[in-house]
């Protein structure tokens, strides 16, 4: 039982929509993360790209879909690739409706989904807790670098799935590790090795 019902802002993936499947596994790790928090009893507002779809209803659950083109993935970049933000981006504008609704509904926390430069560097803005949930190991030199020195300020505001994928990056201290879950009811055992 929880003391304390969180009022929490999620913020998805620019790269698509949630259910596109460009997302990869944060698509699989969002959905999981809201169907836990509910369970606990946490308010969530999730904000994603148009066209977002989440498996399941709650009044726990609120959406926010902003329009916009789609993020590059840094997957896609040379190592050495420069931030890029494309006119008429989803990425400013998912932020943008993150910060009103930080500050708008007294949220407790905003918490990253993207792997991407902006979000991160808003994290040394004052006045609200940006976390953030690294799903890659160092695609670039730039994320590297951001990662890297939000780890120095605020290391208790990153997570990481794995201690590997962490190593990629100067930690300043051990990192949290959040592994992916799913829920076993979406799957099935099959005992062929086809």
């Amino acid at each position: 039982m929880i003391n304390k019902q969180l009022k929490l802002i999620l913020v998805s993936t620019p790269i698509g929509y949630l259910g596109s499947g460009r997302g990869g596994g944060v698509e699989l790790t969002i959905i999981s993360l809201i169907k836990g928090l509910i369970l606990l009893g946490h308010k969530i507002t999730l904000v994603a790209p148009k066209g977002s779809k989440v498996p399941f209803e709650s009044e726990n659950l609120e959406i926010k879909l902003i329009d916009g083109i789609d993020q590059p993935s840094w997957q896609h970049q040379k190592k050495t690739a420069s931030v890029l933000i494309p006119s008429n981006s989803v990425l400013p504008r998912l932020w943008e409706v993150a910060i009103d609704l930080a500050i708008s509904k007294e949220s407790d926390a905003v918490i990253n989904f993207a792997y991407d430069w902006l979000p991160l560097w808003l994290t040394k803005m004052k006045g609200m807790k940006i976390f953030h949930l690294i799903s890659m190991g160092a695609e670039s030199i730039v994320m590297k670098e951001i990662i890297s020195e939000i780890s120095h300020l605020f290391p208790s505001q990153l997570a990481f799935h794995t201690y590997r994928q962490a190593q990629d990056y100067s930690l300043s201290s051990d990192p949290i590790i959040v592994g992916n879950g799913f829920d076993k009811k979406n799957y099935s055992f099959n005992e062929s090795e086809q």
